[in-house]
């Protein structure tokens, strides 16, 4: 399981480390959403933001669903379904997600997560170094009582 993980890099060379093809063949660098919120770190945390590569169509209804996106999310999934007004409330861990149980978890069953998928082409932005990309699931809280929407994302293990 993972427990810490890293990424540094400035925001500019991440964005060309995720680099892809769109539905035309073009290569593209994706957009971010709220990119201030990037704090690069060689020491990231459950629960610290990390950027999240997904496609444009999860958080904008109607986009090119070959379109990619970098999304600010929190390490350890707060379900949609969670009632508390305190996401540190969530009794239970959420910060990896176990491919041979997650179907049966209810934490991990919800109309709308929706999986990150990486690009198949990635750029080689540096000599011979690659992006490591893990496969996960996101969710978007609402506070009962209104206020920002949290995403937030687990690692499948």
């Amino acid at each position: 399981m993972c427990g810490r993980t890293s990424c540094h890099l400035p925001r500019d060379v991440l964005t060309r480390a995720c680099a892809y093809h769109d539905g035309q063949g073009r290569r593209r660098l994706p957009e971010w959403k709220d990119p201030d919120k990037y704090c690069p770190s060689y020491n990231k945390s459950p629960r610290s933001d990390s950027p999240v590569l997904l496609s444009r169509l999860h958080l904008e209804k109607g986009a090119d669903s070959s379109e990619r996106i970098i999304a600010p999310m929190r390490w350890g999934l707060v379900p949609s379904w969670f009632k508390e007004s305190d996401p540190s409330k969530l009794q239970f861990n959420t910060t990896n997600c176990r491919s041979d149980t997650m179907m049966q978890k209810r934490s991990f069953k919800s109309g709308s997560i929706g999986a990150i998928n990486s690009p198949e082409d990635w750029e080689k932005v540096w000599n011979n170094w690659r992006l490591l990309t893990m496969a996960g699931i996101f969710d978007c809280w609402e506070p009962p009582e209104g206020g920002d929407l949290l995403y937030s994302y687990t690692i499948i293990t």
